[in-house]
């Protein structure tokens, strides 16, 4: 499955784990209480994956190197995990911003 198969579903979400609805031509069907990891979804690399763990324990990360390593890629889907694990946690409302001095460079 893709990424684009799989509708996010924050408020059923406890920690990392969420419920997933799978579309199937017009209609959606839902899944009784299947839940996908949302690392499953995005598959990190090991560096990537390091990066989301320090999330939960660190206060702050250093993800630095080359062009290549997928550090936007790890830092949007950061952002991701952290706004389902909030939600899970009882808040809403929450607003994240990602800021880079021009658009192409944060693609």
């Amino acid at each position: 499955m893709g990424e684009r198969g799989w509708a996010l579903a924050a408020r059923e979400c406890t920690g990392r784990t969420l419920t997933a609805r799978q579309p199937t031509g017009s209609a959606v069907v839902v899944a009784e209480r299947t839940t996908v990891d949302i690392r499953d979804i995005i598959r990190p690399l090991p560096s990537q994956e390091t990066f989301l763990d320090a999330l939960y324990n660190k206060e702050y990360i250093l993800f630095g190197g080359a062009a290549g390593p997928g550090k936007s890629y790890a830092l949007r889907w950061g952002a991701v995990e952290l706004l389902l694990w909030w939600a899970s946690q009882g808040h809403r409302n929450v607003r994240v911003g990602l800021f880079c001095e021009d658009y192409p460079t944060l693609k």
